[in-house]
């Protein structure tokens, strides 16, 4: 999930917090992830706290991409064999 802070318009938050988020699925790609077990969504400044643009240190912290692992419900960790 990728967020923007509220400075800009609306629509290029949305584009630039789903880049941010992409470049980070490129990132776990590379590391090994398999693709289809990614899910990018730009929220842009959605949930943006940043009370004002004065401040830069609350700005800086509404840039970020959080990442949730979320187990396969179809994935087993041990299978019962017959013999």
């Amino acid at each position: 999930d990728g967020y923007a802070d509220p400075r800009g318009s609306e629509s290029y938050n949305t584009v630039l917090s789903t880049a941010r988020a992409d470049g980070i699925r490129t990132l776990l790609i590379d590391a090994g992830l398999q693709p289809q077990a990614i899910v990018v969504q730009g929220h842009g400044e959605s949930t943006a706290a940043a009370v004002s643009e004065g401040d830069l240190d609350q700005l800086a912290l509404e840039r970020r991409v959080t990442i949730t692992f979320q187990r396969q419900s179809d994935v087993g960790v041990a299978a019962v064999v017959e013999r």
